[in-house]
Protein backbone atom coordinates (compact mmCIF):
# COMPACT_ATOMS: atom_id res chain seq x y z
CA UNK A 1 0.00 0.00 0.00
CA UNK A 2 1.26 3.45 -0.73
CA UNK A 3 1.48 5.41 2.08
CA UNK A 4 2.57 9.69 1.73
CA UNK A 5 3.52 11.24 5.29
CA UNK A 6 4.07 14.46 5.08
CA UNK A 7 2.30 16.99 6.28
CA UNK A 8 2.16 20.24 4.28
CA UNK A 9 0.90 23.10 6.23
CA UNK A 10 4.03 21.50 8.85
CA UNK A 11 6.30 21.27 5.99
CA UNK A 12 5.78 25.05 4.97
CA UNK A 13 6.47 26.22 8.45
CA UNK A 14 9.32 24.24 8.83
CA UNK A 15 11.35 25.78 5.30
CA UNK A 16 9.98 29.83 5.94
CA UNK A 17 11.94 31.95 7.97
CA UNK A 18 11.04 32.72 11.16
CA UNK A 19 9.56 36.46 10.12
CA UNK A 20 6.98 35.04 8.06
CA UNK A 21 6.25 32.28 10.31
CA UNK A 22 5.28 34.86 12.82
CA UNK A 23 2.77 36.48 10.08
CA UNK A 24 -0.67 35.52 11.01
CA UNK A 25 -1.59 36.28 7.24
CA UNK A 26 1.61 33.89 6.36
CA UNK A 27 0.01 31.06 8.48
CA UNK A 28 -3.41 31.28 7.10
CA UNK A 29 -2.37 31.25 3.62
CA UNK A 30 0.30 28.00 4.34
CA UNK A 31 -2.90 26.44 6.12
CA UNK A 32 -5.14 27.26 3.23
CA UNK A 33 -2.67 25.80 0.57
CA UNK A 34 -1.33 23.25 3.15
CA UNK A 35 -4.93 21.80 3.48
CA UNK A 36 -5.69 21.68 -0.54
CA UNK A 37 -2.28 19.88 -0.73
CA UNK A 38 -3.27 17.19 2.26
CA UNK A 39 -6.39 16.65 0.16
CA UNK A 40 -4.58 16.01 -2.61
CA UNK A 41 -2.31 13.73 -1.31
CA UNK A 42 -5.38 12.02 -0.04
CA UNK A 43 -6.58 11.77 -3.61
CA UNK A 44 -3.33 10.65 -5.11
CA UNK A 45 -2.61 8.19 -2.48
CA UNK A 46 -6.57 6.32 -3.09
CA UNK A 47 -5.41 6.27 -6.90
CA UNK A 48 -2.18 4.75 -6.85
CA UNK A 49 -3.87 2.16 -3.91
CA UNK A 50 -6.40 1.13 -6.46
CA UNK A 51 -4.14 0.66 -9.49
CA UNK A 52 -1.95 -1.93 -6.96
CA UNK A 53 -2.60 -5.32 -7.99
CA UNK A 54 -2.67 -6.79 -4.44
CA UNK A 55 -4.97 -4.22 -3.09
CA UNK A 56 -7.16 -3.48 -6.35
CA UNK A 57 -10.79 -4.93 -6.23
CA UNK A 58 -13.56 -4.74 -8.70
CA UNK A 59 -13.49 -2.59 -11.77
CA UNK A 60 -10.14 -1.66 -10.65
CA UNK A 61 -9.09 -5.06 -10.71
CA UNK A 62 -10.75 -5.30 -14.38
CA UNK A 63 -8.86 -2.27 -16.02
CA UNK A 64 -5.29 -3.90 -14.86
CA UNK A 65 -6.55 -7.38 -16.20
CA UNK A 66 -7.22 -5.00 -19.58
CA UNK A 67 -3.57 -3.55 -19.30
CA UNK A 68 -2.21 -6.79 -19.14
CA UNK A 69 -4.33 -8.73 -21.95
CA UNK A 70 -6.85 -10.68 -19.75
CA UNK A 71 -10.61 -11.07 -18.70
CA UNK A 72 -12.12 -12.53 -15.56
CA UNK A 73 -14.68 -14.32 -17.94
CA UNK A 74 -13.50 -17.89 -18.56
CA UNK A 75 -15.65 -20.93 -19.94
CA UNK A 76 -16.19 -23.79 -17.73
CA UNK A 77 -15.32 -26.61 -19.87
CA UNK A 78 -15.87 -28.73 -16.49
CA UNK A 79 -19.74 -29.05 -17.04
CA UNK A 80 -19.10 -31.04 -20.41
CA UNK A 81 -16.44 -33.89 -19.02
CA UNK A 82 -13.54 -34.45 -16.99
CA UNK A 83 -10.38 -33.66 -18.19
CA UNK A 84 -8.72 -37.28 -16.57
CA UNK A 85 -12.05 -39.50 -18.31
CA UNK A 86 -10.95 -42.24 -20.52
CA UNK A 87 -13.20 -40.92 -23.45
CA UNK A 88 -11.01 -37.76 -23.74
CA UNK A 89 -8.60 -39.13 -26.32
CA UNK A 90 -11.32 -41.05 -28.24
CA UNK A 91 -14.36 -38.95 -28.77
CA UNK A 92 -14.39 -35.68 -30.77
CA UNK A 93 -16.35 -32.77 -28.51
CA UNK A 94 -17.57 -29.85 -30.49
CA UNK A 95 -18.93 -27.04 -29.18
CA UNK A 96 -21.86 -24.34 -31.08
CA UNK A 97 -21.75 -21.20 -29.96
CA UNK A 98 -25.15 -21.70 -28.26
CA UNK A 99 -23.65 -24.24 -25.74
CA UNK A 100 -21.30 -21.73 -24.50
CA UNK A 101 -24.71 -19.53 -22.95
CA UNK A 102 -24.64 -20.17 -19.25
CA UNK A 103 -21.03 -21.71 -19.49
CA UNK A 104 -19.08 -18.30 -19.53
CA UNK A 105 -18.39 -17.51 -15.90
CA UNK A 106 -16.07 -15.13 -14.03
CA UNK A 107 -13.70 -14.90 -12.01
CA UNK A 108 -13.71 -13.52 -8.52
CA UNK A 109 -11.03 -10.51 -7.28
CA UNK A 110 -8.90 -13.16 -5.03
CA UNK A 111 -8.33 -15.72 -8.58
CA UNK A 112 -8.35 -12.55 -10.57
CA UNK A 113 -5.28 -11.50 -9.12
CA UNK A 114 -3.47 -14.83 -9.77
CA UNK A 115 -4.64 -14.78 -13.61
CA UNK A 116 -3.46 -10.98 -14.23
CA UNK A 117 0.26 -12.45 -12.45
CA UNK A 118 0.29 -15.32 -14.45
CA UNK A 119 -0.65 -13.28 -17.20
CA UNK A 120 2.02 -10.73 -16.67
CA UNK A 121 4.69 -13.01 -16.18
CA UNK A 122 3.32 -15.17 -19.36
CA UNK A 123 4.10 -11.21 -21.00
CA UNK A 124 7.76 -11.01 -19.58
CA UNK A 125 8.94 -14.96 -19.44
CA UNK A 126 12.04 -15.88 -20.72
CA UNK A 127 10.69 -19.56 -20.78
CA UNK A 128 12.78 -21.19 -17.13
CA UNK A 129 11.41 -24.11 -16.10
CA UNK A 130 10.76 -21.93 -12.95
CA UNK A 131 9.07 -19.19 -14.49
CA UNK A 132 7.36 -21.79 -16.52
CA UNK A 133 5.66 -23.39 -13.30
CA UNK A 134 5.16 -20.19 -11.51
CA UNK A 135 2.82 -19.10 -14.77
CA UNK A 136 0.84 -22.34 -14.80
CA UNK A 137 0.30 -22.55 -10.95
CA UNK A 138 -1.07 -19.14 -10.85
CA UNK A 139 -3.16 -19.63 -14.66
CA UNK A 140 -4.58 -22.71 -13.15
CA UNK A 141 -4.58 -22.29 -9.59
CA UNK A 142 -2.88 -25.10 -9.15
CA UNK A 143 -0.82 -26.02 -5.68
CA UNK A 144 1.68 -27.81 -7.79
CA UNK A 145 3.16 -28.40 -11.09
CA UNK A 146 5.36 -31.02 -12.71
CA UNK A 147 7.10 -30.68 -15.80
CA UNK A 148 8.95 -33.61 -17.12
CA UNK A 149 11.32 -34.07 -20.68
CA UNK A 150 10.07 -36.94 -22.04
CA UNK A 151 11.68 -36.11 -25.28
CA UNK A 152 13.84 -33.41 -26.70
CA UNK A 153 11.07 -30.36 -26.90
CA UNK A 154 8.20 -32.21 -25.33
CA UNK A 155 6.64 -32.58 -22.05
CA UNK A 156 4.41 -33.97 -19.78
CA UNK A 157 2.89 -32.08 -17.54
CA UNK A 158 1.06 -32.75 -14.39
CA UNK A 159 -0.92 -30.03 -12.37
CA UNK A 160 -1.98 -30.66 -8.93
CA UNK A 161 -4.81 -29.34 -6.97
CA UNK A 162 -8.16 -29.23 -5.73
CA UNK A 163 -9.51 -26.36 -7.26
CA UNK A 164 -8.06 -26.77 -10.42
CA UNK A 165 -9.53 -23.63 -13.77
CA UNK A 166 -10.31 -25.80 -16.38
CA UNK A 167 -10.93 -23.80 -19.86
CA UNK A 168 -11.48 -24.67 -22.95
CA UNK A 169 -8.22 -23.36 -24.10
CA UNK A 170 -5.70 -25.05 -21.41
CA UNK A 171 -3.68 -26.89 -23.21
CA UNK A 172 -3.21 -24.37 -26.13
CA UNK A 173 -2.72 -21.58 -23.39
CA UNK A 174 0.01 -24.15 -21.43
CA UNK A 175 1.52 -24.58 -25.07
CA UNK A 176 1.36 -20.63 -25.55
CA UNK A 177 3.00 -20.15 -22.21
CA UNK A 178 5.96 -22.86 -23.17
CA UNK A 179 6.50 -21.44 -26.56
CA UNK A 180 6.87 -22.21 -30.11
CA UNK A 181 8.40 -25.71 -30.59
CA UNK A 182 7.33 -26.80 -27.35
CA UNK A 183 5.15 -29.47 -27.54
CA UNK A 184 2.73 -31.00 -24.79
CA UNK A 185 2.82 -35.01 -24.48
CA UNK A 186 0.24 -35.91 -22.11
CA UNK A 187 -1.55 -33.05 -19.91
CA UNK A 188 -2.56 -34.48 -16.51
CA UNK A 189 -4.74 -33.07 -13.68
CA UNK A 190 -4.66 -34.59 -10.59
CA UNK A 191 -6.78 -33.34 -7.30
CA UNK A 192 -4.74 -33.41 -4.14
Amino acid sequence: MFQFNTDFFKKMQFYAVSQFRQNPDYTNLCEVIGKDFNDLKKISQYILNCVDIDNATGIWLDYIGWLVGTTREYFNITQFFSVNSADVNVEKYIWFPSQTVGQIENLNDELFRKRIYAKIGYNISTGTREENIYILKNMTNANHVKIKKVAPMTLDITIIGDAILYTQTLLEDINNVLGMGVGTRNLQIVGE
